[in-house]
């Protein structure tokens, strides 16, 4: 504690002692309910708060990495101090935003989410990401809308240099307009605890330097990490805005003491008609293969796939969509080494023996998946991008659920009922849920067109003044 708070006064500035002892606070309590039931003493001294092994293991890991972050975070007022009192440390001022990117890597949906911020803003664009390859920038829109800043080790390194990389972001930072986070599904801290703290502290730290802050079309689970959610009211009290993409997370952030809301939809909403880019090769040819037949869409998560075998449950659909006369399109969603669809979905297509499905084995762009949607009977995706990218060509998706993200979004369209949970029971709603769609769809359109409209609207929201 004691170097906690040294480094913390090291930077003049008491915000970071303020956020040290908060994250200190807040995770101790937990870790002491820990050490007692692992050590089986907690029914004797009765414990108001028992705590399973595994949520033991979790909490000393929350404590270790909120006495990391405290001191990390002490370190970046100390920064901040410097390059303040030292003009001649800033980037030259210059009227642009600048974006802190989600991973991409050949995840469309982040690419989606990315394009969006571009063609929405209204000033010349910096996208921080941690390689150039992570993200297909139309070349028409570098040097002249947009430009690429790679800081491989703000979120993701540790020491000494993800200390560098925080005294660049500083120093880049005193020369922009705005600073944004594309929050997505990664500010609760259920993929990577210490990325999604740093996250929220750099927005807060940003608000504090440029001003206008945000936090853009994020979702919130019901089982928030404390650690993540220590540094994300941190933000909203040093005034970032907090973007929240649905109602249903809405409510949750409430109950869990964030402020500064703004209610919104799903950034990927705001993706305007394709400007530039023409279509690719490999999509062209797939349309040419596929125009003359009904098909449906069909993606498995390779995310859901490391918990559950999901072969045989797709393999069943396939071959009830083929004798309905149905060309079935499997589509991956996300392709590279972690949770990647192609893996699955070319699992379901060495399974469907006597079926002829079509496999896209490369990764479009979202213009031109969304253009796929649009052609589309309807859509069955593990992911909840391919769903926003579905809805916003009005056609009905049946998603599978993941991560505390999917529930407010088909609230918004009220099609619940196209909701799947990945259980044990998994193979049966997905049946249960196409047979739904295919005798509804006619309703589900029509609900569909009906919101739309608006959520586009709300999506909008998240670029207000950029």
């Amino acid at each position: 504690m004691t170097q906690i708070m040294r480094s913390a006064l090291a930077g003049w500035s008491m915000e970071g002692v303020t956020v040290g002892v908060r994250l200190i606070l807040r995770t101790v309590p937990h870790a002491a309910s820990a050490v007692v039931a692992a050590s089986g003493l907690v029914a004797a001294l009765k414990s108001s708060v028992p705590v399973a092994p595994k949520s033991a293991v979790r909490a000393l890991r929350d404590v270790l990495i909120g006495v990391q972050l405290s001191v990390e975070f002490g370190c970046y007022e100390l920064i901040r101090w410097y390059v303040r009192v030292a003009p001649r440390n800033r980037r030259t001022a210059v009227d642009r935003n600048l974006l802190l990117c989600p991973p991409g890597g050949g995840n469309i949906g982040d690419q989606a989410m990315v394009e969006s911020f571009i063609a929405n803003s209204t000033r010349g664009v910096s996208l921080i990401v941690r390689s150039r390859n992570d993200f297909a920038i139309d070349p028409r829109w570098i040097d002249s809308e947009c430009e690429v800043v790679e800081m491989p080790d703000l979120l993701y390194g540790s020491g000494f240099r993800q200390l560098r990389a925080a005294w660049r972001f500083i120093r880049e930072l005193h020369g922009y307009s705005t600073f944004s986070v594309i929050g997505a599904d990664i500010m609760d801290g259920a993929y990577n605890v210490r990325a999604s703290a740093r996250r929220a502290y750099l927005a807060g730290l940003a608000a504090s330097i440029v001003g206008d802050a945000r936090v853009i079309g994020f979702s919130w689970n019901g089982t928030s990490n404390v650690v993540a959610r220590t540094a994300l009211k941190y933000a909203s009290r040093r005034g970032a805005v907090l973007c929240i993409r649905d109602s249903v997370s809405y409510d949750r952030a409430r109950r869990d003491g964030l402020s500064s809301l703004r209610l919104v939809s799903d950034s990927a909403f705001a993706l305007p008609e394709q400007r530039t880019r023409s279509a690719t090769s490999p999509y062209c040819d797939l349309v040419k293969k596929i125009e003359e037949r009904p098909y449906v869409i069909v993606n498995a998560s390779g995310l859901v796939a490391r918990n559950r075998d999901q072969v045989s449950d797709y393999s069943a659909l396939v071959e009830m969509l083929e004798g309905l006369g149905y060309l079935v399109v499997l589509v991956p969603h996300v392709i590279r080494s972690s949770g990647d669809d192609l893996a699955a979905c070319r699992a379901i297509f060495d399974d469907s023996t006597g079926s002829a499905p079509v496999l896209v084995e490369t990764v479009f762009s979202p213009f031109e998946i969304r253009s796929l949607c649009a052609r589309a009977v309807f859509v069955v995706t593990g992911r909840m991008h391919l769903g926003v990218l579905a809805l916003s060509a009005a056609v009905p998706p049946v998603v599978v659920a993941t991560q505390g993200k999917v529930e407010g979004l088909m609230a918004m369209f009220g099609i619940e009922s196209l909701m799947l949970t990945p259980d044990s029971d998994f193979g049966r709603q997905l049946l249960e849920s196409v047979r739904e769609v295919l005798r509804n769809r006619p309703d589900y359109v029509s609900a569909v067109s009906g919101v739309l409209p608006s959520v586009v609207g709300q999506a909008r929201l998240n670029f207000d003044g950029l």
